[in-house]
């Protein structure tokens, strides 16, 4: 389409590896390929999910690698990208690059849940001046302005 050259240059190879799927349903390099086309071109994550998933039932290694990928970046599901790593190491890490992608992907994990107990942190101190702040305004509505503990 005008919107997307893209998605009218790879509606044929879409269509040409779904032929092949009907032709062989067991070509798990063709659902991974798909899911590439889809995760990479449509950036449609649900589809390439799909096809993912098929190709790792099939025991296709790059699909575990790119479910990975996909995992962490289009919904920040570090758990399922870690288990996906897990998944492309134990299929052979045919590229041998699999240890180093679980170590990146759990200290992201490690990250992310400091960045949390942060965050917690903080929003228990914002409720803490929020309760004590509406104390002082109680007192100062009660006639405690001649005291000198009124704001």
């Amino acid at each position: 389409t005008a919107d997307h050259p893209q998605l009218g240059e790879h509606e044929e190879e879409e269509h040409a590896w779904q032929r092949v799927i009907s032709l062989d349903p067991t070509n798990a390099a063709a659902f991974n390929n798909l899911g590439a086309l889809y995760q990479n071109v449509r950036r449609d994550f649900g589809k390439a999910k799909e096809a993912y998933r098929k190709a790792i039932e099939l025991k296709h290694a790059q699909a575990c690698w790119n479910m990975s990928v996909l995992l962490e970046e289009s919904s920040q599901d570090l758990d399922g990208a870690i288990d996906a790593a897990k998944l492309y190491i134990r299929a052979g890490d045919p590229d041998g690059d699999g240890e180093q992608r679980l170590a990146q992907l759990q200290a992201l994990k490690r990250e992310a849940r400091a960045g949390q107990a942060l965050l917690d942190a903080h929003m228990q101190c914002l409720v803490y001046l929020a309760a004590h702040s509406a104390l002082l305004l109680r007192r100062c509505d009660t006639g405690a302005s001649l005291r000198s503990d009124c704001c």
